[in-house]
């Protein structure tokens, strides 16, 4: 699991720095908050969060699954290693849609 975790998070990480270009653009995302509508800009390297992001979530998932597996129970490190792999691919995709929205191929 700790071995997927780290390819799934190298990926990622590979992924978003190579698909981010420098831009004077700024991406535009319309989202609503309970009911009033707002209009959200930023520049292209906030994009780099990701990658902090992608990073903290696979060191920190294997070190609490290690410290589960140490101290509590096997399937309980499982569960937090499909967690942290979830939310890897949840932030690959959100990151891949917002670089697609930014620079459609």
């Amino acid at each position: 699991m700790y071995v997927a975790i780290l390819i799934l998070s190298t990926a990622s990480i590979a992924y978003v720095i190579l698909s981010v270009k420098p831009s004077e653009l700024q991406l535009v995302s319309h989202y609503t908050a309970f009911g009033s509508t707002h209009l959200y800009r930023s520049f292209w390297f906030n994009q780099e969060s990701f990658v902090a992001m992608i990073a903290s979530v696979a060191i920190l998932h294997i070190l609490i699954a290690q410290m589960m597996f140490e101290k509590v129970s096997k399937p309980i490190a499982q569960i937090v290693a499909w967690t942290g792999i979830v939310i890897i691919l949840f932030v690959l995709i959100n990151a891949s849609l917002v670089i697609n929205v930014w620079s459609p191929l």
